[in-house]
């Protein structure tokens, strides 16, 4: 009698679990629905990659002998005349005009010819002594016959003419 009590307690609660793990929130089923959009986003992305990925190795193993095989001839061929230019320049005499290099012929770009891009005239005060510009050019005070003086920072001086 006892086993029967205990059976039957124990098939009431497995089945109580059950229900109770069976259970789905909708604010879970939303998030679930989510994750699995996103995944299938992330998915699509990583098959573009490979697909882009396999294009480029295919480019690679077509494009890429044939491309390195004339920059490491164009590489041999620059270091051989920079060897012989090394043994020119060293050679020639100190005033002389240097040998130049191919892979600075190559980059170098004549400068753009000097362009005035404004221009105005401008009258500035000048000391009478020595011809000099005046530093404090808005210190300077006018006289009506075209003089200037500075005004003295001390009692007792007399300014500077200008």
């Amino acid at each position: 009698m006892l086993w029967n009590a205990v059976s039957k307690e124990r098939d009431r609660r497995s089945s109580g679990m059950a229900t109770h793990v069976n259970k789905v929130r909708p604010e879970a089923t939303a998030d679930e629905d989510k994750r699995r959009e996103e995944a299938a986003a992330i998915a699509k992305r990583v098959d573009a990659q490979r697909k882009t990925k396999e294009a480029l190795a295919r480019r690679i193993r077509e494009e890429g002998g044939p491309a390195i095989d004339v920059l490491l001839k164009l590489a041999h061929d620059i270091a051989a005349t920079e060897i012989a230019d090394a043994k020119l320049n060293s050679q020639i005499q100190d005033d002389a005009d240097r040998i130049v290099g191919a892979d600075w012929l190559a980059r170098y770009r004549p400068p753009a010819p000097r362009e005035t891009v404004s221009e105005s005239a401008v009258e500035l005060w000048v000391f009478a002594s020595s011809g000099s510009p005046v530093g404090a050019q808005d210190k300077v005070i006018d006289r009506s016959d075209g003089t200037g003086y500075l005004s003295p920072g001390r009692r007792n001086t007399r300014g500077l003419p200008v």
